[in-house]
């Protein structure tokens, strides 16, 4: 073995250390001065990179991979952005002072004066407060679509499909899609009602421009025996205006047996879905998450006030919404299932209402209407499908609502 020699071994060692510091200032210089060049882009691969706003087909990208002008652009797809200026993509119009393009930048029709005749597609939307989570806020959404006809200051439902509902909040709540395909048809508000008279309405100019506005009392019911409007469960008399808890009661279970696996046979429910289990399914996801069935009715009415007054000759207008609810579960997986709400006593309800034009033709209305109106569900359940993306949910955040 060779000796160590420590003086050629102290030299190494101190040019070592030196090398050491050497590069520990370059690399710490080089961090303070060097400048991070951007990633390099491709325009035109299809991969959004670097500084591109946007690489792919999508409307709205320009070919130097930029949004174009009206357009906003995220996660490489381009959209309008309505309420801009800008008239760009599908819009027809871009201006919110003008009465005849509607929220969706689409021109309609224009509307005479407080006349309701024509197509209109129409999102109800309802505030609650739920019993097991707090008291916490739920909004809810309705959609239908109406043919309304009117003669000097009323007007009444020709035809109308129930297109849906929807709830946020502490959870949300849908519908399946053969839950939507059975409300379709469900308690018709028009003339193709067997038990009673269309719903009417008035809608009169008082003056100042505006309309005065109002819709009667209507009663709905879900999951229980009903075709075209007649129930057991629904006033013989809607005019008479009858609270919920007055009417015939309706079906339930025992409360033991809410969470039976097997489905029990309840009497005057129907399966509204073809789910195996009586009454009309609900999807519930967020804070408990499964799927119940239940039975339900309520009634609704709008009105125009000071708040929510209606311009003559607008196209879309927002009143207000009032209703009450009761519901009987039949089935739910957990116990979190089983929560109910109420309605949320100082919140106004808001009823928006989208003119698309006097006949099927017309642009807005071809846009929506997939056919006449009751003639062909596969039509309607297309037609209803249209109605919620172009009058999507809005929650209490959206329209800036709180308890």
């Amino acid at each position: 073995m060779t000796p160590t020699n420590p003086t050629a071994a102290r030299g190494h060692a101190a040019r070592f250390a030196t090398l050491l510091m050497t590069l520990t200032l370059l690399v710490l210089g080089g961090c303070a001065e060097d400048t991070i060049l951007p990633v390099d882009s491709e325009c035109g691969n299809g991969v959004r990179e670097g500084e591109e706003a946007c690489d792919g087909a999508s409307e709205g990208c320009t070919e130097t991979c930029e949004a174009a002008e009206g357009f906003t652009c995220t996660d490489n797809t381009c959209v309008t952005t309505c309420g801009d200026g800008i008239v760009a993509g599908a819009e027809t119009c871009d201006d919110p002072d003008n009465p005849d393009c509607n929220s969706a930048c689409r021109l309609v029709g224009v509307r005479p004066g407080c006349d309701m005749s024509g197509y209109w597609i129409v999102r109800q939307t309802d505030f609650s407060v739920d019993d097991i989570f707090g008291g916490l806020l739920q909004t809810s959404s309705n959609w239908y679509i109406f043919e309304l006809a009117q003669e000097g200051d009323a007007f009444e439902v020709q035809i109308s499909r129930y297109c849906g509902i929807q709830v946020s909040g502490s959870v949300d709540v849908t519908l399946t899609p053969d839950g939507i395909r059975r409300l379709l048809p469900s308690n018709p508000q028009g003339r193709n009602n067997t038990a009673r008279d269309p719903r009417r309405g008035v809608s009169r100019e008082v003056g100042d421009g505006t309309c005065e506005f109002s819709m009667d009392r209507w009663y709905i019911v879900r999951g229980v025996e009903e075709s075209s409007g007649e129930s057991p469960y629904l006033p013989a008399d809607f005019s008479a205006r009858p609270e919920l808890a007055d009417l015939p009661v309706m079906p339930d279970v025992e409360d033991d047996q809410r969470m039976s696996e097997a489905p029990i046979d309840v009497e005057g429910a129907e399966d509204w879905d073809g789910d195996g289990r009586d009454g009309l399914a609900w999807v519930v996801t967020g804070a408990a998450s499964g799927v119940r069935n239940s039975v339900q009715r309520d009634w609704l009415e709008y009105f125009s006030d000071e708040e929510f007054s209606v311009a003559a000759g607008s196209n879309e207008f927002v009143a207000v919404s009032r209703f009450d609810n009761e519901e009987n579960i039949l089935h739910a997986p957990s116990g979190l299932l089983l929560a109910g709400s109420v309605p949320a006593p100082d919140l106004k309800g808001q009823i928006t209402f989208r003119y698309l034009g006097q006949t099927l033709d017309e642009p807005a209305a071809a846009e929506i209407i997939a056919g006449p109106l009751g003639e062909d569900l596969d039509a309607d359940f297309d037609t209803c499908a249209r109605v919620l993306e172009a009058l999507p949910h809005l929650d209490s955040q959206d329209l800036g609502v709180e308890l």
